[in-house]
């Protein structure tokens, strides 16, 4: 039996190379550097959704908009909440106009970021809240444990690929 897949959006992959090998012990990554490289991915595996365990999406890109995913009217707030946008609107298809319609709305996400989990957990708090309430199946992660390490980090995102 091959590997289920899992699509990456990470501008930054070199960033990574610890989430890579914990990932790559279990799935095939299909790793995408920017928006573009993001929806050909999703566009592919589109016809058998199935293969695809999940995604995970870095928070911050820089982009202005979600024009390579066929959605310029979604800005990003100058990159600072394109993953969460990605998500929202792309994947979860909130507002009704994903080009994917509904088809990755129950497929399992990990939002991952280098921002302190102090600053995302409060940034971010409303939507996380949002979406734990509606069964959403989103883990939003920082890389970085409170105290600078990365240890506890890494422990979590072994247990999000478990509940793949």
């Amino acid at each position: 039996m091959s590997k289920k897949i899992i699509i990456w959006l990470e501008d930054k992959p070199e960033l990574n190379q610890k989430v890579e090998e914990i990932l790559k012990t279990k799935f095939e990554l299909v790793i995408c550097n920017n928006l573009k490289q993001f929806g050909d991915a999703v566009n592919r595996y589109s016809s058998t959704p199935e293969l695809v365990a999940g995604f995970v999406l870095d928070v911050l890109i820089e982009t202005e908009d979600l024009s390579d995913l066929d959605m310029p009217l979604i800005t990003t707030n100058k990159g600072h909440d394109t993953g969460e946008r990605v998500l929202r609107n792309y994947i979860r298809n909130a507002d009704g106009d994903s080009p994917q319609q509904d088809l990755w709305r129950q497929h399992k996400v990990l939002m991952l970021t280098s921002l302190s989990k102090l600053y995302f957990n409060s940034h971010y708090r409303n939507i996380i809240e949002s979406q734990n309430n509606n069964g959403d199946h989103t883990v939003w992660l920082s890389k970085i444990d409170k105290d600078g390490g990365k240890v506890e980090a890494e422990k979590n995102i072994i247990y999000w690929t478990k509940s793949l």
